[in-house]
């Protein structure tokens, strides 16, 4: 009975040593096929580690650019490169080492296709500017940030204008579109005429100054606003 016992045992020790041998087989040949990916798997699998660095939005138009480049890899491209994304002109771009007409047209895509997609949800966007911040954003995502960054800009003005004295005086037109709706019709002085014939109406800033609290609980309601889309 003990030589049984021993026998088994012998067994369990040959099977467990034969399995340890087949799964370090097979973990060098795992190892071995990820060290033979050619220099173009290599800079593919390299531009999908850097996906979180790419826009929000523009991230589904990135992934696909990747599956076509995989599509199309063959040993003829085996020595072509794929540099990391970079921001250029307001779009994405990935260098490549050398030129082909499938990589150049995929690279291509990629390019013009996130020039007209929004970074932050991946609508049609188009390229908006505030001030020296140059971003390509849909209407519904630029909206409450233009209105933020214009709220702030004349925020900061008015809290200066009553220690300085300051004269300054913005007709209708020179105050931008979205903060217009925030200043009462009743505030506007009568200031001549327009080159079309039309009454033209101007502000202070001095009397503007009289609305800064509404123009800060806007703000305030904007950068909740823009905290809760992009949480989501």
């Amino acid at each position: 009975m003990f030589q049984n016992k021993r026998a088994g045992l012998d067994r369990s020790a040959s099977y467990t040593l034969s399995k340890a041998k087949t799964v370090n087989k097979s973990s060098i040949k795992r190892q071995s096929t990820a060290d033979d990916r050619s220099p173009f798997e290599q800079s593919i699998h390299r531009l999908a580690a850097r996906a979180g660095d790419v826009p929000i939005g523009w991230r589904p138009v990135y992934h696909k650019a990747l599956v076509a480049l995989r599509a199309i890899d063959c040993p003829a491209r085996a020595h072509i490169q794929l540099t990391s994304p970079r921001m250029a002109d307001l779009n994405l771009d990935v260098g490549v080492t050398k030129p082909d007409s499938c990589i150049d047209g995929i690279l291509r895509k990629l390019r013009l296709r996130t020039a007209c997609t929004c970074e932050l949800c991946g609508a049609t966007g188009t390229l908006r500017s505030m001030d020296r911040t140059l971003q390509v954003m849909c209407a519904e995502c630029a909206a409450p940030r233009l209105l933020r960054f214009w709220i702030s800009s004349f925020v900061q003005q008015m809290a200066g204008a009553l220690p300085s004295g300051s004269r300054l005086v913005y007709t209708y037109d020179q105050v931008p579109l979205q903060l217009r709706p925030l200043i009462p019709a009743t505030a506007w002085s009568a200031s001549g005429e327009s080159c079309k014939g039309a009454l033209a109406v101007s502000l202070s800033l001095i009397e503007m100054a009289a609305f800064q609290g509404r123009f800060e609980a806007v703000g305030n309601s904007l950068d909740l606003l823009v905290a809760a889309k992009d949480s989501q």
